[in-house]
C-alpha cells in the first residue's frame, strides 16, 4: 500500500484499503489516519468512513464513532455493514432499543447477512426476551453453523435460564470452532469439572495466557 501511496499519493482507494488492513492487524491509529485521508480526497467515500467508525469504535471513542456510521449511512442508505456497527457502539452507549432497530435494519438491508442476527440477540437477551434472543442467535447459527460468537452467545443464555446442559453443549460447540476462545473456556470452567488428565487442559491454560496478555496491554 504504501508503495501504492508513494506512485500515487491521490488515489483515495489505496488509503482506504491500507486503513482496512490496519484494522485487521489492530494499528488502530495508523488505521484511522489512513481512512481520514481517503476521507480528505474524496468526502463522499462511505466506506472509508464506516471503517473510520470502526476504527474510532475499537479505541472506545464511541461518540465519534456513532458520528461515522451516521455519516456513512448518509452517504450510502443501504449500508447494512454500517447500520450493524451502528447496533454495536449504540449498545454500548446503553441506547438498547436504538441497537435493536439498528440491528433490525441491517437485516431487512440483507437477510443473508449473519452478524446481526447474532448482535440482535445480545440485545433482546438484555432485555429478557429470551424466546426472541434465542430464535436470533438459531437464526445465526443456522445460517453459519461455525459461528463461535453465536454458539457462545446461546450457551449463555441457556445458562441464564438453567438449561445447563444444553449450555455446556453450545459452549462446547463454540470452543470446536474456536479452540483458543479464552472467554468461553472460563465459563465451561463454572459448569464443568476438569480432571487432570482433561485434553482440553492444555488448550485451556494457553487461551487464558493469551487472554492475561490481552488483558495486560489495554
Amino acid at each position: 500500500y504504501d508503495r501504492a501511496i508513494a506512485l500515487k499519493p491521490d488515489f483515495a482507494e489505496v488509503y482506504y484499503s491500507r486503513g482496512a488492513a490496519l484494522i485487521r492487524l489492530n494499528r488502530l491509529d495508523e488505521a484511522l489516519a489512513s481512512s481520514d485521508r481517503a476521507i480528505a480526497l474524496k468526502p463522499d467515500y462511505a466506506e472509508a468512513q464506516h471503517d473510520r467508525g470502526v476504527a474510532l469504535k475499537e479505541l472506545k471513542r464511541l461518540d465519534e464513532a456513532l458520528a461515522a456510521f451516521d455519516l456513512a449511512i448518509a452517504l450510502k442508505p443501504d449500508y447494512a455493514e454500517a447500520y450493524n456497527h451502528r447496533g454495536i457502539v449504540l449498545g454500548c452507549l446503553n441506547r438498547v432499543n436504538d441497537a435493536l432497530a439498528s440491528y433490525d435494519r441491517a437485516i431487512a438491508l440483507n437477510p443473508a447477512f449473519v452478524d446481526p442476527y447474532n448482535n440482535r440477540g445480545t440485545i433482546l437477551q438484555d432485555l429478557n426476551r429470551w424466546d426472541e434472543a434465542r430464535a436470533s442467535y438459531d437464526q445465526a447459527i443456522a445460517m453459519k453453523p461455525d459461528h463461535a460468537e453465536a454458539h457462545y452467545n446461546l450457551a449463555e443464555l441457556l445458562a441464564a435460564v438453567g438449561q445447563l446442559a444444553e449450555a455446556k453443549a453450545s459452549f462446547q460447540r463454540a470452543l470446536e470452532h474456536r479452540p483458543n476462545f479464552a472467554t468461553c473456556h472460563r465459563r465451561l470452567g463454572t459448569l464443568k469439572k476438569y480432571s487432570p488428565d482433561d485434553p482440553d487442559i492444555p488448550v485451556l491454560r494457553r487461551a487464558l495466557e493469551t487472554a492475561a496478555n490481552d488483558d495486560n496491554k489495554i
